[in-house]
């Protein structure tokens, strides 16, 4: 028994270059988060547990 294969969509021309335009667009707006404060508190709830090593 053979497995069909979908086929995958591909942009070309215009409608690739947008697409491209618009990814480099979000990815310089792309916004920091600091999440430090979770990181340590995570680690401190790990450390209680004896599961952070």
């Amino acid at each position: 028994m053979a497995i069909e294969f979908k086929t995958i969509p591909v942009l070309h021309g215009e409608a690739a270059a947008r697409f491209v335009e618009a990814a480099d667009e979000a990815l310089e707006k792309r916004g920091s988060i600091d999440f430090s404060k979770q990181v340590a508190k995570a680690r401190a709830i790990l450390k209680r547990s004896k599961l952070y090593i």
